[in-house]
């Protein structure tokens, strides 16, 4: 969530994207499911995720005992591995415009996605974090709520670098400080 509002803040843009499609959404009592397919807000959630990924040095694993081949390079049976999410998710061989966030690439751009597997905040298969649906649900509709009566921005004197510099990685993510401004639409 912080990494997303620190993405959003300095591109207002998506903001103004996420709350136009949702405001159609969020009628009477609505709730998750109505805003659940909401394209540019599981776009920018998708994004944040790619590069800041809740588990940033990724989880360890061990080949199968027979061995495996990566590209030309063979890996020994039961060695233990480890394929960090963090350089995953900004890898030019996995994503175009690596570096940058783009919540289009997830519904309108998948050109820019060069291998889907790369993507992983929540691991995969039976390793996979049983609070991914939990977790997306509540990213979704906070989100949602917050940017349907709210602009986001830097607080003065944020430049977000402390974010980016101070996140500790202690097998999950302990993100820096980051100030930002809620102003009221």
């Amino acid at each position: 969530m912080t990494y997303l509002f620190y993405h959003l803040a300095q591109e207002p843009e998506h903001v103004q994207k996420i709350r136009k499609e949702v405001q159609s959404l969020m009628k009477g009592d609505w709730s998750d499911k109505d805003i659940h397919g909401a394209m540019h807000l599981n776009g920018a959630i998708n994004e944040a995720l790619r590069l800041h990924p809740p588990v940033p040095s990724g989880l360890f694993r061990m080949t199968p005992p027979e061995g495996l081949h990566v590209g030309e390079t063979f890996i020994p049976g039961s060695t233990t591995y480890l394929m960090p999410s963090y350089v995953m998710g900004r890898d030019e061989h996995n994503y175009e415009d690596a570096d940058s966030f783009v919540p289009e690439r997830w519904y309108s751009r998948p050109d820019m996605i060069k291998h889907k597997d790369a993507y992983a905040p929540f691991s995969m298969g039976p390793m996979g974090c049983i609070g991914k649906n939990l977790a997306l649900t509540e990213l979704r509709t906070l989100t949602a709520r917050l940017l349907a009566g709210f602009d986001v921005s830097l607080a003065q004197g944020e430049d977000g670098k402390r974010i980016m510099t101070e996140t500790l990685d202690h097998f999950t993510v302990d993100p820096g400080d980051l100030d930002l401004v809620f102003t009221k639409v």
